[in-house]
């Protein structure tokens, strides 16, 4: 029933290759590691991102009514782990907020060094003028104004 050739014992070549996968796995799992944390550190990255430019929203909002909300919002928004070294100034109609960054993976750090970033929010004079331009031109096809 059974041939002679398949109960023939493995030929060396054969017995060579039976390791194979596991030395392929230990040679692409510090590639894997390296795109799982880089994918990890990017998420941190836009995290900060997305708290800083609601806090720069935040701030100009409370520059646009009057009140100095920056400091408030240094310790209300700004206070995480990534986004404590970030700084925030007013202008009378803007607020700013800067955040340093640096990425804590070995070998990136080096080529990126340092990348941090600034967001603006402006909501004051300029608003309330474009604001303005739009209700003028439009005044007569709403009834002689909004």
């Amino acid at each position: 029933m059974y041939s002679k050739r398949a109960m023939r014992p493995r030929s060396p070549a054969r017995a060579r290759v039976k390791g194979q996968a596991t030395v392929e796995f230990a040679l692409m799992l510090p590639l894997l590691f390296a795109i799982l944390f880089m994918c990890i550190e990017f998420a941190f990255y836009f995290g900060a991102i997305h708290y800083a430019n609601y806090a720069a929203f935040v701030t100009a909002r409370g520059v646009q009514v009057g009140e100095d909300s920056a400091s408030d919002v240094q310790n209300l928004i700004m206070n995480g782990n990534v986004t404590s070294d970030g700084t925030i100034s007013t202008n009378s109609y803007s607020a700013t907020v800067r955040q340093p960054w640096e990425v804590d993976m070995p070998g990136v750090e080096q080529l990126l060094g340092e990348i941090g970033f600034s967001v603006t929010s402006v909501l004051g004079k300029e608003e309330f003028s474009y604001e303005g331009q739009v209700n003028a031109r439009y005044a007569d096809n709403n009834g002689g104004g909004v």
